[in-house]
């Protein structure tokens, strides 16, 4: 009898799917639901609503909580910053945080200040002084110094690029331009016209300068886009690599770049958008109506509020992209005190309501809470400081 070794397979079981495994599966399966509806869907989910819910949790309640005092001045000028307010004054710039506690102060001499910021800079300059100072999201004094000249204008880019230009002794104009870490590393001089506003790119490539100077007996600004990488010590020498466009017979009252490569002009007949090659790429003509407002994004749109009777008392919302599209244009029963724009997000003040819209004037919210506001400043979560003479509110939708 010979033995037989019968090998037997051993039989498997099927595995266990527990919870833990379960719930896996279901947050990968809503993570790829949420994805897709993100991606065909944009605006479906509010992300910035559930931001705000776990930003300001908790917060409402606590004293101080979205208000903040300051001392009133008709010549006061504002900026969101930092999650607060900064506001500049005839005696120079304070930083405030949502509680109303002052974060920073800057004292100097400003008669007629004007604020202007980026993320990470807070700037305050007054037109016809010598006077300029700068504050950061934390609060450090960047600048805080008396340039030679006065000042005319000044721009920052989003990315903290600043330039400047002033009337200085010897020549008409000198342009300025300062980098990231506010070190100047590019100047400019006019000795045939003066340079009354001017504009620096994201990444400080160009600067673009404007001026008013007569041609045949006709006042007309012309716009220079120099490049900054480009030795150029005075404006009547500029060569072939600089650009010269013809504005026409009208004043030019600000200039900013909405992208590297593409630039703005308010002027006091038009819009203009062009490239830095010169290139016109789109132009609105404000003959038959009145600019009462307007507002740049860092997201390269601009929002413009137009009046457009002679009563004043019905206002147009027009938007525009960085290439010149429309992207959406909305009458109002109501006069517009003060627009603003931050992010995707436009800001309106108007007799009757405050109203946040986003780029394609889409309402996101509303209310008749006006308090004594007289100028908004919408923030990149959607929500929104309401500035009266001498104190902010924040309105959180």
């Amino acid at each position: 009898m010979s033995d037989q070794v019968i090998s037997v397979e051993p039989v498997q079981t099927p595995k266990k799917i527990t919870g833990a495994r379960i719930l896996l599966l279901v947050v990968a399966l809503l993570l790829v639901a949420v994805i897709v509806l993100l991606t065909v869907f944009p605006d479906a989910l509010n992300l910035d609503k559930v931001g705000r819910y776990f930003n300001y949790m908790g917060l409402e309640n606590k004293a101080g909580f979205g208000s903040i005092s300051f001392d009133p001045n008709t010549t006061n000028d504002y900026a969101a910053f930092s999650g607060g307010l900064c506001v500049g004054s005839e005696s120079g710039l304070t930083l405030f945080d949502i509680f109303g506690e002052q974060e920073a102060v800057v004292q100097g001499s400003l008669p007629s200040p004007l604020v202007q910021r980026s993320d990470k800079l807070c700037v305050c300059y007054s037109p016809g002084s010598s006077y300029l100072t700068a504050l950061s999201a934390s609060g450090d004094t960047l600048l805080d110094q008396t340039v030679s000249g006065l000042l005319l204008d000044l721009d920052l880019s989003d990315d903290g690029y600043l330039c400047y230009t002033t009337s200085e002794s010897g020549v008409k104009s000198m342009a300025t331009v300062l980098n990231q870490n506010l070190d100047p590393y590019f100047k400019l001089s006019s000795r045939t016209r003066y340079l009354n506003v001017c504009a620096v790119s994201p990444g400080g490539t160009y600067l673009a300068v404007a001026g008013l100077g007569e041609e045949n007996s006709t006042y007309r600004s012309v716009l220079t886009i120099l490049r900054t990488d480009e030795a150029l010590p005075d404006l009547d020498g500029v060569d072939s690599s600089a650009v010269r466009v013809d504005l026409g017979n009208q004043i030019i009252y600000d200039l900013k770049f909405m992208s590297q490569t593409q630039i703005c002009a308010i002027g006091q007949n038009s819009v203009l958008l062009m490239d830095v090659d010169g290139n016109l790429i789109k132009e609105y003509d404000l003959a038959q109506k009145k600019l009462k407002d307007y507002a740049f994004s860092d997201k390269g749109f601009l929002a413009l509020a137009l009046s457009q009777n002679q009563a004043g008392d019905k206002h147009e919302l027009l938007v525009f992209d960085a290439d010149g599209i429309e992207l959406a244009d909305e009458v109002l029963q109501s006069r517009v005190r003060s627009i603003s724009a931050d992010g995707k997000y436009i800001g309106v003040l108007t007799d009757r309501a405050v109203q946040i819209y986003n780029r394609k004037l889409e309402l996101y919210a509303q209310t008749p809470e006006l308090e004594t506001a007289t100028k908004i400043l919408v923030r990149s979560d959607g929500s929104a400081l309401l500035v009266s003479s001498s104190e902010a509110k924040l309105y959180i939708p």
